[in-house]
């Protein structure tokens, strides 16, 4: 490994990026038959780039084409400079691009977290390549893959280091990343980190921590300049007589070991770290530390306690989010209402994947130098043991995985591709039939999700926002009234959140992904086609006959599929 070691760092990281492009390949190749993860980003997320870089210079405070026109902060971005690559190219093209960038980040960042921790460019690479193979979601931008690079940046802003490099880090972060999400976690720790470094200093040296407040300056700034209309909202601002639905929405407590568990071995939804595997080196690299501390080198010594000092911050941040979903803390925020009842602060996990692979670098690291130190042939099996196990169990995760199945045996597959998922050849079909320009009428869908048609540049009354007026789900609710009442868990579903203001039906069960090879039929549907029509809504796009249509007043005008489409659409039109 000490050869290795001696390779210069440009090698180590042109070699990584080399990695990164490699587990891209297969996509690419697919091109619309490529993998992409479609909960909260095919379905939600990536409109919110489409439509800022639709309407970038029209200077539009109300997209039309979405819940019959919502205000822009109902489709705040989580990376605001993303919205450069979508005005550049089209959408696939550039959340592909961005994925790119995004993994390229991560595995940079990590690379030189590691390699400033243990000096080992060799964890560094394997590490750095690892972390950049997690299942982490393109459009929530650098808000997870990116705080290795922010981290390296305020180490070196700490230490007076490359000044104007690290600041122009940090604002590139907090221009690729979300206040909301992760970026108050961000903050917090970093404010943390200031005062406990602050307080070490005496007299004049605390002059010697203004670039590390100027860098909070700057990435706090960054948050407030790209997310204005945000905060003006959250602050009482904005349109006036605006309530958001979040109002209405009802929290709802986890079980504590199901929180532990889960944040303990993958990580929970949107910050995937899959480090279960881990566990084991980490807990080996603390244990024989702290027994052989003595007899560590200055720089074991250093590394260990970096290690210790990870774990115990990973351990609290799980404290942390475990009892922010507890029974007593739901009750809490649901009385007190307001921000406090809706932001959710446990997203202190987002820092979690990280964390945990800066500390498993350092394991790593402090391993091998004690085990090398009698037998330099069982360090190398015991490191390579853990990373292959580790690497192994993330590869298997990975977009890369899900995409080489799709390209070596797409018939077995069935994973949800860009083609499958948007199907623009059908709508295409349908616009064709119904002749019209789609500015002039709206539609829903039903058993489809209302992504599919929006994307396709119909006008929708449904859609997926986190932040919209709550007159208007009120309004929406009266449509599908009657099949809410059908069914408990879609009424909590929809009052008690709402997030996804779509068509339901009970029989369904929430269910808006339906195959034409499902075999399902409608039976007994009910709807409000008045409600829909006084709403401007037109014509329905269902992924399933619905045998009493004539009934509700629903009039059948043609079926819509292709040999390889995922879905048949029944074209409806409102009588």
């Amino acid at each position: 490994m000490e050869k290795l070691n001696c390779i210069k760092t440009k090698y180590f990281v042109i070699a990584g990026l080399l990695v990164v492009c490699g587990g891209f390949l297969p996509c690419l190749l697919l091109g619309k038959g490529g993998v992409y993860i479609a909960h909260d980003q095919l379905d939600g997320e990536i409109f919110s780039y489409i439509f800022h870089a639709r309407h970038l210079f029209d200077n539009s405070r109300v997209y039309p084409e979405l819940m019959n026109g919502i205000g822009k902060e109902g489709l705040q971005m989580a990376a605001p400079l993303m919205v450069l690559l979508f005005c550049l190219l089209p959408p696939m093209q550039a959340l592909f691009t961005a994925g790119v960038l995004i993994a390229a980040v991560g595995f940079c960042g990590m690379f030189a977290c590691i390699n400033r921790i243990t000096g080992n460019k060799v964890i560094a690479f394997v590490v750095g390549g690892i972390f950049a193979y997690t299942p982490f979601y393109t459009v929530y931008g650098l808000s997870v893959m990116g705080i290795p690079m922010l981290l390296y940046a305020f180490y070196g802003l700490y230490r007076r280091e490359h000044r104007g490099r690290n600041m122009g880090l940090t604002a590139f972060y907090g221009a690729m990343s979300s206040p909301v999400l992760v970026g108050f976690a961000c903050l917090g720790i970093l404010s943390a980190a200031f005062v406990v470094l602050l307080l070490q200093k005496k007299g004049g040296r605390r002059r010697e921590m203004l670039w590390f407040a100027a860098g909070l300056f700057l990435l706090s700034g960054i948050y407030l300049v790209c997310n204005l209309s945000l905060f003006v909202q959250v602050l009482g601002g904005g349109v006036a007589g605006f309530v958001s639905h979040k109002e209405e929405i009802v929290v709802n407590a986890v079980p504590v070991q199901d929180t532990v568990r889960e944040l303990l071995t993958d990580g929970a939804m949107h910050a995937r770290g899959m480090q279960k595997f881990m566990l084991v080196p980490i807990g080996l690299a603390v244990l024989c530390g702290a027994v052989l501390y003595k007899k560590l080198t200055d720089k074991e010594k250093r590394v260990w306690q970096v290690l210790t000092g990870g774990v115990c911050l990973i351990f609290l941040l799980i404290l942390f989010s475990t009892m922010y979903k507890t029974e007593w803390a739901a009750e809490i925020r649901n009385r007190v209402g307001g921000m406090i009842k809706y932001t959710q602060f446990d997203r202190v996990y987002w820092l979690l994947p990280a964390f945990w692979y800066i500390v498993f670098g350092a394991a790593l690291f402090l391993l091998w130098a004690l085990i090398a130190r009698r037998n330099r042939v069982a360090a190398v099996l015991a490191a390579g043991c853990f990373v292959l196990i580790t690497g192994g169990y993330v590869l298997w995760n990975s977009s890369f995985k899900a995409n080489m199945r799709q390209l070596i045996k797409p018939a077995n597959s069935n994973a949800v591709t860009w083609e499958r998922f948007y199907n623009e050849e059908v709508y295409a079909a349908i616009d064709a039939y119904i002749g019209r320009d789609k500015e002039t009428y709206r539609c829903l869908s039903l058993g489809v999700d209302p992504a599919a048609a929006l994307y396709n540049g119909f006008f929708c009354l449904d859609g997926y926002s986190n932040n919209y007026d709550v007159n208007y789900k009120h309004q929406f609710r009266k449509i599908m009234e009657d099949e809410l009442a059908k069914s408990e868990y879609l009424r909590g579903y929809f009052d008690n959140w709402g997030n996804r203001c779509y068509l339901f039906a009970a029989q369904l069960a929430g269910n808006h992904y339906i195959g034409k090879n499902s075999g399902l039929v409608l039976e007994d549907f009910s709807m409000d086609v008045n409600q829909a029509k006084e709403m401007g809504c037109e014509y329905l796009f269902s992924g399933l006959e619905i045998l009493n249509a004539e009934k509700i007043g629903l009039e059948f005008l043609d079926c819509f599929e292709t040999e390889n489409s995922y879905y048949k659409i029944w074209l409806y039109r409102l009588k």
